[in-house]
């Protein structure tokens, strides 16, 4: 099967219109801040993943 779903905003293809719709939701919105770094992240997932090891520093 040919991946016929194409992302208009990074190219990227998928062969089901449901997992197209499922990665315009995320892609180049970067809507999860971490609250000491201020580094943007795609997903609550890896904003977790970054939190458990980024650590507040004090200047």
């Amino acid at each position: 099967m040919r991946y016929k779903h194409v992302c208009t905003d990074c190219g990227r293809r998928y062969k089901y219109l449901g997992n197209l719709n499922y990665h315009r939701k995320y892609c180049g919105k970067k809507s999860f801040h971490c609250q000491y770094c201020r580094k943007q992240f795609t997903s609550k997932f890896a904003m977790r993943r970054h939190l458990s090891g980024c650590q507040k520093i004090d200047g």
